[in-house]
């Protein structure tokens, strides 16, 4: 491969992969019967898949998966040239079930259980989250499965050319990941994404690049229907930035504002609907003291509210997360804070007497047994908020000084829980009422399980970032991914069984079901007017010169029921062949008349979208248009 590959060739059927020692060809075609004996060309790729028990969320990715039109056809027609002893075992089970799903002489629903068994077979954490056959979240399965695509179809790097002074940081930033970390899938699913910090006391500016295979947005509360557009507003709107978890490198002021804007679009678009809220419920002794939990409405991408006591924390919300880059020895960075100490841990968030913030750095295992314990104290007084010996520990306790006292923060954490310390005890302070303490109960909770994620998240990031380094020979890992944002695989599942005492771990989800559109086009052969995008790229943008921002729907994951990890799975899905949609539930496939594909798609249980750009094909993965003529006054532009 060389620098002047092309998005036609880089998309094309000699697609060359860098995955095994030996040369394997993709097996040939076998002959052809008489074609009296053939499915018509139209009426393939309208098999269903067979459910294992419970795997209609896998279903479901997979249907959408074969619809991508690019992405079957190169995998089908592909030649793979197997050169640095990678097994492929994805890549190998994935095509096989292309094969079969768009094969001329099966009528027969095959079954997913190769591919299934190959990505829980891998090293990715994944074969933790969907071994078995429980019901599992379908957009975490469409992470997990195209990152074992990536990895299978990576491209030997290419050597990069000498640096052009004149290229902006962004097409540095594109151009190093094209040359060194791209596959077939990045080049139809990786998009670019700039955070912009502005500062009320200097006036900076500080953009930061990111890549992304999938924007998370978050889902407005609405009891009726609103236009798609609004995920896209409530993600690229402007936040505050002012309650002391940011600070401007250059005047130190700690107010100032944030805002997303698009920097390039993929030719193929996910969009990941954040539909799902986790609350830490509150003790059921004082159900009268409690009102039931309230989905926020999400109007635009703000700071996380602190709940007023004895409300539920949030844990998951449907916004977009900070999307962190952390890389092994740096101190983690985001797009609401700077390097200090205060944001380096999520305990920040929690303030002690004095105004003091909590700052737990310590490794997961040590902070689990402290917040474990801890939790275990105030549930304790919960239980019998009158019982005296309930009230008071004693500060020279083995226990106690061994995994709180002892380590970084511990006793700061017991002051935030309302204890004092008098005559070698802690006493827990007059004011620590039963609602305080069910709410220090229920946010320290909810606290935990955000630092859990927060560390694993950072774990998983230095796998790829290791994996990513074993690749390249120079040891120059290139611009660091952030590919998905929001939380990892397996976060509701993890907080389920995170804390094992008295209900503390029985978390309450809630669904936001507001209905989202897009606007009925009988002119269109898929009946839906394209979104447009145009007003959210950034002024200058790559994106925004392209002058191609508008994009068609072209499959959704839907979601039937009230959390990830329960309910149903099924796919809409345009099918090319025969320029009609249908509706694939497991085994089961109906076409749906285009006049009523937005009531049935279009739900309150749209989970995952996939949007095609219109007349992709004309724009190269490598950007190679001159930088924007001028930057913002006092900006500041990092890579990622």
């Amino acid at each position: 491969m060389t620098n002047s590959v092309s998005a036609e060739e880089a998309l094309a059927a000699d697609l060359l992969v860098s995955v095994g020692d030996k040369s394997t060809e993709a097996p040939a075609p076998l002959p052809l019967p008489p074609s009296s004996g053939l499915i018509p060309e139209e009426k393939r790729g309208l098999l269903g898949l067979r459910n294992l028990g419970n795997t209609c969320y896998l279903n479901s990715a997979v249907q959408c998966l074969s619809q991508t039109t690019q992405l079957r056809e190169a995998l089908l027609g592909g030649h793979l040239d197997h050169s640095d002893g990678r097994t492929c075992a994805v890549l190998t089970a994935f095509r096989g079930l292309l094969s079969q799903l768009w094969s001329p002489h099966s009528e027969e629903a095959p079954a997913p259980r190769n591919l299934k068994a190959a990505i829980c077979s891998g090293t990715s954490g994944a074969e933790s989250i969907f071994a078995g056959y429980d019901q599992q979240d379908a957009q975490e399965l469409l992470q997990a499965l195209l990152e074992a695509l990536h990895g299978d179809l990576l491209r030997k790097p290419v050597e990069a050319p000498a640096e052009d002074p004149e290229l902006s940081d962004d097409e540095k930033c594109w151009r190093q990941a094209q040359q060194r970390d791209s596959s077939l899938v990045s080049d139809l699913f990786q998009g670019q994404l700039c955070s912009e910090v502005h500062c009320a006391g200097c006036k900076a500016t500080e953009q930061t690049l990111e890549l992304f295979w999938s924007l998370p947005v978050p889902v407005p509360s609405a009891a009726g229907t609103l236009p798609l557009e609004s995920t896209l507003e409530a993600f690229c709107a402007e936040e505050p930035l002012e309650h002391g978890g940011w600070r401007c490198t250059r005047c130190g002021a700690q107010s100032g504002s944030k805002i997303f804007r698009l920097w390039r679009l993929p030719p193929v678009l996910q969009l990941h609907l954040k539909r799902f809220q986790w609350r830490s419920p509150l003790p059921s002794s004082t159900p009268s003291e409690t009102p039931p939990p309230k989905v926020p409405k999400v109007a635009a991408p703000q700071e996380v509210p602190k709940a007023p006591r004895p409300a539920l924390p949030e844990v998951k919300e449907s916004r977009p997360e900070a999307h962190e880059s952390v890389v092994p020895g740096e101190i983690a960075t985001n797009n609401n804070s700077n390097n200090n100490s205060n944001t380096t841990n999520p305990s920040a968030g929690l303030v002690v007497p004095g105004g003091k913030m909590l700052d737990l750095a310590l490794p997961w295992d040590q902070q689990e047994r402290m917040f474990n314990l801890v939790v275990g104290i105030l549930q304790r007084i919960r239980v019998s908020p009158d019982d005296p010996k309930f009230r008071s520990v004693s500060s020279s306790s083995e226990k106690l000084r061994r995994e709180l006292l002892d380590l970084r923060g511990g006793a700061d954490l017991l002051l935030w829980a309302g204890f004092r310390e008098a005559e070698g005890r802690y006493q827990a302070g007059g004011d620590l009422t039963a609602d305080l303490v069910g709410s220090r109960h229920a946010e320290l909770l909810a606290h935990a399980l955000a630092e859990r994620d927060r560390i694993f998240r950072k774990e998983r990031d230095a796998r790829i970032e290791a994996a990513r380094l074993r690749e390249l020979p120079t040891g120059d890992t290139g611009p660091h991914l952030r590919r998905w944002g929001g939380l990892l695989p397996g976060f509701g599942r993890g907080a389920q069984r995170l804390f094992g005492f008295g209900g503390g771990g029985n978390l309450e989800c809630s669904k936001v079901e507001t209905r989202l559109t897009l606007e009925p086009d009988d002119s269109r052969p898929r009946g839906l007017a394209p979104l447009g995008l145009g007003r959210w790229l950034g002024s200058g943008s790559p994106g925004a010169r392209s002058q191609v921002s508008e994009y068609e729907l072209a499959a959704v994951v839907q979601h039937i029921g009230q959390t990830p990890f329960s309910g149903h799975y099924v796919a809409f899905c345009w099918h090319e062949p025969s320029r009609a949609w249908f509706r694939f539930d497991d085994a089961g496939v109906r076409q749906v008349e285009t006049k009523q594909i937005a009531d049935e798609a279009l739900t309150g249980g749209a989970y995952v979208l996939f949007l095609e750009r219109v007349s992709f094909s004309t724009e190269p993965p490598l950007e190679t248009e001159p930088p924007p003529e001028s930057e913002p006054r006092g900006s500041q532009r990092t890579s990622l």
